[in-house]
């Protein structure tokens, strides 16, 4: 707004002035070339220079002929100003009042006076009718100038929206980023980027999860249909164990079907995130404290115990921590390290376990839905591909990021949470 309302307000102020003063030149030349020719006063100039004095007799003749008062008037008597009555003496000019009076002004020398020719300017409606209607035309040239750029845009901007509308996500506005309506044009094409992100992520997160969930609903059908067939021959203890199994299986949907929630819902929008200063180091421990239960044989390693405080929200973050932990113990044989490294705008927490690494191919894919890796790293061990997922967007969501190394000094896969310092409540 502020843009165009100032591109707007110089264009009419450099208008008003420029086309005013040059129709002002212009009406001015009109009227004096039409009431008096000024080679008629030069001349005049020049008779009266070589004409003894007397010049009474001389100058009512003239009044008679041209029908103008003619005048001999001394520099006293008129009390023109210094710069007036030096440009006078150097040539003959022209000035106007308000009342339609027109006065020539010429030296001469010789008798050392002022000739003042008095005359009235025409009021010839008809030119200033023109010269009015010219005015209104050449503002509203140069308005409708200034108009076509931004017509032009917003018709790039309609056209773009038309085709959106028929489906065409690809479709950008095209407005160059010195337009007055750039802003506008580029909320336009990250809202159609952002909705074509979030086509495609439904897309893949349908078809991931559809292909995820088969393999429990098959497994659930095969054992309803032996737990049949058990409870037919009365072999209640085998029945019960297919039981247990359908059991598992729909916890096993029923887990699959919260995280792909929960990504669905991270995907979409960023939740108000609740920002204080968190201890990360306290953050860890607790982790550690919870994990050890799990896994007694993993051995946990901080490099510091100082506390470290970092601007975050405490709940996320956590989450953060839990998924890399549980993951490097997972994959893990006997030790987990955690390294914290401060850098000038940076706090790096680095995750590494003993275990078999990532490969160099899905480094780059590692951070997608229902990412697949290798044999050491398959849902076997637990999950459903969703967490690292998860993890990457609550870094997004702090200006932060999360980066994969294949190897670490320990053998295995190496995690690093950048998180900004500079992050404010």
């Amino acid at each position: 707004m502020r843009k165009l309302f100032t591109s707007l307000y110089i264009l009419l102020f450099i208008s008003f002035i420029g086309l005013g003063l040059l129709f002002d030149w212009v009406w001015q030349q009109i009227s004096y070339e039409i009431a008096f020719s000024q080679h008629d006063i030069q001349a005049i100039s020049t008779l009266l220079n070589r004409v003894d004095p007397p010049l009474d007799d001389v100058l009512t003749s003239l009044s008679t002929i041209y029908q103008h008062d003619f005048s001999l008037w001394s520099v006293n008597d008129l009390q023109l100003p210094a710069h007036l009555l030096a440009d006078i003496k150097h040539a003959p000019i022209i000035l106007d009042d308000q009342q339609g009076q027109g006065y020539y002004y010429a030296w001469l020398p010789v008798h050392n006076q002022l000739l003042v020719v008095k005359f009235v300017l025409p009021t010839a409606a008809w030119v200033k009718f023109i010269i009015t209607l010219v005015f209104y035309a050449c503002l509203a040239a140069i308005i409708w100038l200034w108009l076509q750029p931004l017509w032009r845009d917003l018709t790039k901007l309609r056209l773009a929206s038309i085709r959106v509308s028929q489906g065409d996500l690809s479709s950008r506005s095209g407005v160059k980023s010195l337009s007055v309506i750039s802003i506008i044009a580029n909320n336009f094409d990250d809202m159609v980027s952002r909705i074509a992100a979030l086509i495609q992520s439904h897309k893949e997160l349908t078809s991931a999860v559809s292909h995820e969930i088969k393999t429990p609903i098959a497994r659930a059908k095969f054992a309803v249909e032996m737990m049949s067939n058990k409870i037919q021959k009365q072999a209640y203890a085998d029945a019960q164990t297919y039981a247990d199994s359908i059991i598992e299986d729909l916890d096993e949907i029923d887990a699959l079907v919260f995280e792909m929630l929960t990504y669905a819902k991270f995907e979409q929008t960023q939740p108000a995130l609740h920002l204080s200063e968190v201890d990360i180091i306290q953050l860890i421990n607790t982790q550690f404290a919870s994990l050890a239960l799990q896994y007694p044989l993993i051995k946990f390693k901080l490099n510091r115990q100082a506390s470290t405080l970092l601007m975050c929200d405490g709940h996320f973050i956590d989450r953060v921590l839990q998924n890399l932990l549980l993951n490097a113990c997972k994959y893990g044989r006997s030790q987990v390290n955690v390294e914290l490294i401060d850098q000038p705008d940076i706090l790096v927490v680095a995750i590494e376990d003993d275990g078999d690494g990532i490969a160099e191919h899905n480094l780059a894919t590692i951070f997608q839905p229902f990412s697949r890796l290798d044999e050491s790293r398959t849902r076997s061990s637990g999950g459903f591909g969703l967490g690292l997922a998860i993890v990457k967007h609550i870094m997004q969501w702090h200006q932060g990021s999360i980066v994969a190394l294949g190897k670490s000094k320990s053998g295995g896969a190496r995690f690093e949470l950048q998180f900004s310092k500079t992050l404010k409540d």
